[in-house]
């Protein structure tokens, strides 16, 4: 809901120490970015937003649970010859 980043992030360790998978990321990422235009978007981006996102990402691929452990995928189709 457009948190400060700092709490986000809190909040996506909390969730994936308690088995998510990732994260969605809205305003907490971009709310700077996207007030600006230009070369200071690029700037920000550059400077805030992706090292933002590098620090969710290592959260998510450190602690969070891969969704692959959790789906089972389905069985293949068994066909029979007529």
């Amino acid at each position: 809901g457009g948190d400060r980043f700092e709490s986000f992030a809190t909040q996506v360790t909390v969730a994936c120490e308690a088995g998510s998978s990732g994260f969605l990321v809205g305003r907490s990422l971009w709310a700077e970015a996207a007030r600006l235009s230009g070369t200071e978007r690029t700037d920000n981006i550059d400077a805030v937003v992706r090292p933002r996102f590098e620090e969710l990402a290592a959260i998510a691929s450190g602690l969070g649970t891969p969704w692959t452990d959790r789906v089972v995928p389905p069985a293949p189709p068994v066909y029979s010859a007529y």
